[in-house]
């Protein structure tokens, strides 16, 4: 009867501690989540400004294939590359921090003790 008092409070420490881990967790990944959706928000113009600047250069460089002009426009366009390219980095940064990797790692570390428990008790009787 002991030991089943014992197990019984063993696994409420065990849930409540995994609770806990998991509301941190998921903390951690709304945050991360809102960050992607702010990067996202933010890279949509950033694309869309870098393909008017290419459309604009290709047609530049049509009309007046040896001025500098292009080159200021090809600047430009590199500039905002840069930029798009710098959040999407940014963006799969967050995403790889989202997946609560401590919530399941703590799960199974759990329910390998509980494996080793058992097989420890079996090993007894």
């Amino acid at each position: 009867m002991q030991q089943t008092a014992a197990w019984l409070e063993q696994i409420a420490s065990a849930s409540g501690e995994l609770l806990r881990l998991f509301r941190l967790e998921w903390k951690l990944t709304l945050g991360d989540a809102k960050r992607v959706l702010l990067l996202g928000v933010i890279l949509i113009p950033l694309l869309l400004f870098a393909w008017l600047l290419l459309s604009a250069l290709l047609g530049w460089w049509a009309w007046q294939a040896t001025q500098s002009v292009s080159l200021a426009l090809l600047a430009a366009l590199a500039l905002q590359l840069l930029c798009a390219g710098l959040l999407a980095r940014q963006i799969g940064i967050y995403q790889r921090s989202q997946g609560f990797r401590r919530t399941r790692a703590h799960l199974k570390r759990l329910m390998q003790g509980a494996d080793d428990e058992a097989k420890a008790t079996d090993r007894r009787d």
